[in-house]
């Protein structure tokens, strides 16, 4: 967060990780990444700035506003539209073929998750999308 700008380079972030892991937990729920509403994590984000010194930082901002706007135009012509099940095919051909050293740390974690214990759906889920 910090190399991103979303908070100061000086600041302690642990008081803050209960917060953002609140925000982050209510968004991933019923149904993990998939079932994500950016207008309300967007929201969620925000209120977390009169409490800490986060910042949402200008790109990422209009990134989100964007990708909201859109998923509420699709919404309006299919209610059950969501935006990273468009996306997800993008998203699991990047992990397995981009060696960035931040995309395989990132294809890792959705394989094995923070316990480390191999996520069969997960793997299953990725290549049926690279697929797509």
């Amino acid at each position: 967060f910090k190399a991103l700008g979303f908070i100061p380079a000086d600041y302690d972030p642990q008081p803050l990780l209960p917060a953002l892991t609140r925000v982050f937990d209510a968004a991933l729920a019923g149904g993990g990444a998939k079932s994500i509403n950016f207008n309300e994590l967007s929201s969620d984000l925000a209120e977390i700035t009169y409490e800490f010194p986060f910042r949402i930082p200008p790109f990422f901002a209009l990134i989100i506003r964007a990708i909201g706007v859109l998923e509420g135009i699709a919404l309006v012509g299919d209610p059950s539209f969501a935006i990273i099940d468009s996306a997800y095919p993008y998203i699991a051909n990047r992990l397995l073929t981009d060696d960035a050293p931040r995309v395989k740390e990132a294809l890792r974690y959705m394989l094995y998750g923070e316990d480390g214990e191999f996520d069969v759906q997960q793997t299953v889920d990725l290549l049926q999308n690279l697929e797509a």
